[in-house]
């Protein structure tokens, strides 16, 4: 397990809370930062070999090749990592272990794909009654049929939603480009982290 952590004061609205990490890129590691902020002991779970995808992009090439890109320790400071392969037998006893000890799970991985794995809502309540669950995604869960047909329906990433149609910027030349910022994925974080903390004082106080 590696330590990002930039500090050794865990005080904090969350100090005392653990926190599993199972989100990539942008929305769902910048809340998870928040909360880490805020005190939380954040463990990020990654998939092993690749990681987070941000690992391998930022504007220096040497902390790329290092599987250190600026973008991934921008928004994962704070956190520890481990790797868990979810596919494997040994890897699902590995998390059911991990959630089992958490007080949260927030993830942004695909609507459906924990389930498959043999991670539903009910799988997660039956290993841990008192864990808070958090879900992040661009289109929300479950989709509709009308929006499954939508080109971009399995859209998470900020590009893709820009790309079909929620914002564009417009060049000199009359030409138009996506915003060099994450306009939709920033802000993202900001009602995950407020509904956590909602959620461990509203389960705190039972």
């Amino acid at each position: 397990m590696n330590d990002f952590s930039t500090t050794s004061d865990a005080a904090g609205l969350l100090a005392g809370v653990r926190v599993l990490d199972v989100t990539n890129v942008l929305a769902g590691p910048f809340a998870g930062y928040q909360l880490a902020l805020m005190g939380a002991d954040v463990v990020k779970v990654e998939t092993p070999g690749s990681g987070d995808l941000v690992r391998q992009l930022g504007a220096s090439p040497q902390l790329s090749e290092q599987q250190l890109g600026v973008l991934f320790l921008a928004q994962n400071s704070g956190k520890r990592s481990v790797t868990v392969n979810l596919k494997s037998a040994g890897g699902r006893d590995v998390f059911a272990r991990l959630v089992a000890g958490a007080d949260v799970l927030i993830e942004n991985i695909r609507p459906g794909v924990l389930e498959r794995l043999g991670f539903g809502w009910p799988r997660l309540r039956e290993l841990n009654t008192r864990l808070i669950y958090c879900a992040v995604s661009g289109f929300g869960a479950p989709l509709r049929p009308v929006e499954r047909q939508h080109p971009h329906a399995t859209a998470r990433f900020d590009n893709r939603i820009q790309r079909s149609g929620w914002t564009r910027t417009w060049r000199p030349d009359d030409r138009r480009t996506r915003p060099g910022s994450a306009g939709s994925e920033s802000p993202a974080e900001i009602e995950p982290r407020l509904s956590v903390r909602s959620g461990t004082m509203g389960r705190d106080r039972r």
